[in-house]
This record gives structure tokens, C-alpha cells and sequence, in this order.
């Protein structure tokens, strides 16, 4: 029964790290960008089943997508300087999946946002929730269109530390 409990706070331990993390925030290898909100959960956030990328270039169009993801006010950005990019991941049916953009590299014809997808992995409490990450940022303007290059890394391991 121990063994569960500390698997349960473990995952939740995971979960807010990984909330919290500024993972690939100000790329020093691409353009700048801030991150604006990003979750690991997301009902029926992304109503696609394949990962995709979502460029927002005025004020309108963003707080129509904000209020798909959150209660929240949606955060001022300067749309005169910046763009709001945003990666939903596809549709897991069990919690613990992240998406993290790492990257975005302007390119000839728009950009290149990197994003990476993590799961749960060995020793890992899998718990039956819908999941759809995303990771929503603000970043200097871009013309043309955003492509998407995803990565999967390690999945985490949630063993409990040994004694």
C-alpha cells in the first residue's frame, strides 16, 4: 500500500515539474519565445488526432483560442512584435504525456518549431484520464507558415528512489 502512495505522489510531483519547467524556454539555438501557458491535460483541446501547430497573429483570433484552453484572461502580447505559436499533441487515453516546444527556427518560407513529446514510462502509475497536451508561446513576428518537426524522447521513469 506504501508502494502506491509514493507512486501516486511521485506522478503528481512529475506532473507539476513538468508544468513548471521552462524546458527549451529562450532557445539559444533558434528565436526567443515565452511560454504562455502549457498543460499536461486537455479534454477536447486539440480536435485533431495528429499533432499540430497553431499560429495566432492578431488579438481576436488569440483570445478566441485562449478560452479553448483556460478560464483565464488570456495574457497581453504585443501582436505589433510578437506571434503566439501553439502545439496540441494528439489524444492519449492515459494521463502523464507532456509536449514541449524547444525550438523555433525561422526558415525561407515561415518556421520551424521543434516539439518534443514525453510519456510515462517504466514504473509508472497509469492513470485512465484523457489525455491532449499543448504548450502555447509567444515569439517575435514570422512571416509564411509554421511547420512541425515533433520528437519523442525517453519516456520518464517514476521508480522511487532507492534507500
Amino acid at each position: 500500500m506504501e508502494y502506491f502512495r509514493v507512486m501516486i505522489r511521485l506522478s503528481f510531483v512529475a506532473i507539476i515539474v513538468g508544468l513548471l519547467c521552462g524546458c527549451g524556454e529562450n532557445s539559444s539555438t533558434g528565436q526567443e519565445f515565452t511560454t504562455l501557458l502549457k498543460s499536461s491535460t486537455g479534454g477536447s483541446y486539440n480536435t485533431n488526432e495528429v499533432p499540430s501547430v497553431t499560429v495566432l497573429r492578431n488579438q481576436s483570433d488569440f483570445d478566441v483560442y485562449w478560452r479553448t484552453k483556460t478560464n483565464q484572461t488570456s495574457p497581453a502580447v504585443n501582436f505589433n512584435e510578437n506571434l503566439v505559436v501553439s502545439v496540441a499533441d494528439k489524444t492519449y487515453p492515459i494521463a502523464n504525456y507532456r509536449i514541449y516546444i524547444t525550438k523555433i527556427e525561422p526558415t525561407t518560407s515561415g518556421a520551424t518549431v521543434y516539439a518534443t513529446v514525453v510519456g510515462p514510462g517504466k514504473n509508472c502509475m497509469l492513470f485512465p484520464l484523457i489525455d491532449k497536451p499543448y504548450h502555447i508561446v509567444s515569439t517575435p513576428i514570422f512571416s509564411g507558415n509554421a511547420t512541425l518537426n515533433l520528437s519523442q524522447t525517453s519516456d520518464i521513469d517514476c521508480a522511487p528512489p532507492r534507500e
